[in-house]
Formats: C-alpha cells, sequence, structure tokens
C-alpha cells in the first residue's frame, strides 16, 4: 500500500533540537557499553535477548538499519527460546524499524504480532507500544480511523501505568493526526502537553 508522509513539521520539533542531540551523544556510550557485555556474554539465554532488544531500542534514530539487525536477532534468538516477552518486544522494535525504513505492511504485521502476545500474558507497557506503532503505520497509510482506534488505548495504557515516556509520544502522535486531518488548535494543544511531559519527566525524550 502506499506510503503517507506527513510533510508538515510539528512547532516544537526545533525547540527539541537541543534534546535529541544530547540524546543521541548518549546512547552512541550506552551501545559501546551493551556491545561489550553482549560479546562477553556466550549463551543463548533470555538475557542475550535482553541485550539485544535493548542494543535495538539504542540504536533507533541513530542507525536504523543496527536497530533491525539486532531485533531480528533477538526475534531469532526468542522464537527459538520460546520467550514470548522477548518475541513481543524484538517484534514493536523490528516494527518501528520497518516504519522508518518505509515499509509499513511488514511494520503491521510485526505490531500485531506483538500485540497479540502483549494482551494474552498482560504485558501492558508492551502492548501500549505495539499500539503505538500500529497507529504510526496506519497513519502513513492514509488509515486516520483506524490510527485513532489504536492511539485512544494506547493513551489509556501509557496513563494507568504512569509510562510518561510512551504518554509523550502517543501525544506527539496524535497531534500529527489531528495535524493531517487540519486540526491544527487541537494539535497544538497536544503538542504543548508532549512538550510538559518532557520538561517534567527526563525519560521522555523521544519525539516519535
Amino acid at each position: 500500500m502506499k506510503s503517507f508522509r506527513c510533510k508538515v513539521i510539528p512547532v516544537f520539533v526545533i525547540s527539541l533540537s537541543t534534546i535529541f542531540s544530547i540524546g543521541v551523544f548518549s546512547q552512541t556510550r550506552a551501545v559501546d557499553s551493551l556491545k561489550s557485555v553482549l560479546n562477553q556474554h556466550d549463551q543463548d539465554d533470555t538475557l542475550k535477548v535482553r541485550i539485544l532488544n535493548e542494543l535495538s531500542n539504542q540504536c533507533k534514530w541513530v542507525d536504523f538499519y543496527a536497530s533491525q539487525r539486532y531485533a531480528e536477532q533477538a526475534l531469532k534468538l526468542s522464537r527459538a527460546l520460546h520467550f514470548e516477552k522477548g518475541i513481543a518486544i524484538a517484534d514493536y522494535r523490528l516494527a518501528h524499524c520497518y516504519w522508518a525504513l518505509g515499509d509499513n505492511d511488514l511494520a503491521i504485521e510485526r505490531g500485531l504480532e506483538a500485540a497479540e502476545i502483549a494482551e494474552r500474558k498482560h504485558f501492558k507497557s508492551i502492548l501500549g507500544e505495539s499500539y503505538t506503532i500500529l497507529a504510526r503505520s496506519y497513519i502513513d497509510q492514509v488509515g486516520f480511523a483506524k490510527a485513532k482506534e489504536y492511539l485512544v488505548p494506547a493513551e489509556q495504557i501509557a496513563l494507568q501505568t504512569k509510562n510518561w515516556d510512551l504518554l509523550s509520544r502517543v501525544y506527539n502522535l496524535s497531534g500529527v493526526l489531528l495535524l493531517v486531518k487540519d486540526s491544527n488548535d487541537s494539535a497544538l494543544m497536544l503538542y504543548h502537553k508532549t512538550l510538559d511531559i518532557i520538561k517534567k519527566d527526563p525519560s521522555s525524550k523521544s519525539l516519535l
């Protein structure tokens, strides 16, 4: 399906560029540390899965191809170990990479599997992340109604679990959805809510 990308840059992106630059430096240090741990860990166990998934997480926005490779390794090992939490996390990490690299069909496929596992096993934060990436991919495919169906429960999960990082991304993405539907004033309100969360909680640093 043809992909849609919003051409309008949210008004707060420039003000967050400094935060993002600092985050990239911190991510580079984290990646180097995790690589060192991975090189010293020979066992194919759930700990290795967690390291690979966190490497995928730290590489996003810096190198999506590297993030994808680590998530693929985590998914393959998780399946071999029947480690469902590892599978679900690797799935939504891969979905994020596929979205960033322009393949929304694969992003939705991986996001749906992550959501199915998270719903069945009651992994609330993973479910919130899965819904968020599904919403993001449907926005790109101009499936705005479907995107909203996922953003509403994602917001509820973020509030229930007090996951402010997730909530900031849900509000930002909801703002994008309103913006492409020409609801500019409502979008601006959500962008301000996003900024408020980021200012109050340093962990809420991701733009998307």
